[in-house]
């Protein structure tokens, strides 16, 4: 491969990452390589292939991972707001609790004052009428 070709792979790889600089490490080294006869390849070569297979699964265990990492803390970051929401949705629910319970304690408080008063004023109606009655009955 020709250095022109590795200048195009280099230009059209977005984010020109660690895994291109790895492949045309690799490249380099690979234009280096002879073969024996019997078509086999030298030790070497096979050795830098083991190297390069482990260097593309580590970049690419780091790449999964934050990529990984990304999306996670951005669904985060989404439930977080979500959770601050219902926060402040059960907070405002509370004060309305809080607040009707107050008007009902103060209703349940007039009530029982009502009926006190209620009671105080039969008594009184019972006894006038049992007055009445008496001085109907003294003047017939």
């Amino acid at each position: 491969m020709s250095s022109t070709q590795r200048n195009k792979i280099k230009n059209d790889t977005p984010g020109k990452n660690s895994l291109s600089k790895a492949i045309n490490e690799s490249l380099d080294e690979r234009q280096n390589v002879t073969f024996t006869r019997g078509n086999t390849l030298n030790n070497s070569f096979v050795e830098e292939t083991v190297n390069l297979r482990s260097a593309v699964r580590n970049i690419l265990h780091e790449e999964i991972r934050d990529i990984v990492r990304a999306a996670i803390s951005e669904e985060f970051s989404i439930l977080r707001k979500e959770l601050r929401s219902c926060e402040d949705s059960l907070s405002y629910l509370n004060n309305k609790f809080e607040e009707m319970k107050n008007n009902v304690e103060a209703c349940v408080e007039m009530n029982k004052t009502i009926q006190l008063e209620n009671n105080l004023f039969q008594r009184k109606v019972n006894d006038l009428e049992s007055r009445l009655s008496v001085i109907e009955q003294d003047s017939r």
